[in-house]
């Protein structure tokens, strides 16, 4: 009987540490959940028809899409090298298997001749990606230029690598927000 309660008892103490995520499978989760928040924003991009500002858009979104792969491949192959060090003779947790395909988003097609007069294209909304590493210490406050907001910057999905938040119709153009081309 005194053998039995031990074993339970033990198997109680072990059983949640067992079931408990490495915090780092954890973070290989968020990157592979904003991954596919980024797939779906180049899939809205795409279902548009093709302008200069959706190919803009489109490269940039791609461009963040690839980086952001980049990161999940490397931060997953990191966590798994943690896991089994500190786990001698384990297995990564199912917390990093899932979907490991990766895909590939062809480059955007020649755009075709111009049609007669062209009717106004519907805006796209791009959510904002989540940024995979926590923020810099306390950034220098700076004054908000007229048009801007106070609000945290988010990535640029144009590709030019600035951070910027731009609102309405304005888009990112080298880091600063500009109102889009005239057609």
């Amino acid at each position: 009987m005194r053998t039995k309660v031990v074993l339970l008892v033990t198997l109680a103490l072990t059983l949640p540490s067992l079931a408990m995520a490495h915090p780092c499978e954890v973070e290989v989760a968020r990157l592979k959940k904003d991954l596919e928040e980024i797939r779906r924003a180049v899939a809205t991009i795409e279902a548009v028809p093709p302008s200069d500002m959706q190919r803009q858009m489109l490269a940039g979104a791609k461009g963040k899409y690839d980086l952001e792969l980049r990161r999940s491949t490397e931060a997953q192959a990191l966590c798994e090298r943690k896991v089994r060090e500190e786990n001698p003779g384990t297995t990564a947790s199912p917390a990093l298997a899932g979907p490991t395909e990766v895909v590939v988003v062809p480059p955007p097609a020649p755009p075709p001749a111009p049609p007669s007069p062209p009717a106004p294209a519907a805006a796209v909304l791009v959510p904002p990606a989540v940024k995979a590493s926590p923020p810099p210490a306390a950034p220098a406050p700076v004054a908000a230029s007229p048009g801007t907001s106070a609000t945290p910057a988010t990535p640029c999905l144009t590709g030019c690598g600035k951070d910027t938040d731009c609102k309405g119709d304005r888009i990112c153009v080298n880091g600063a927000c500009q109102d889009p081309p005239s057609r």
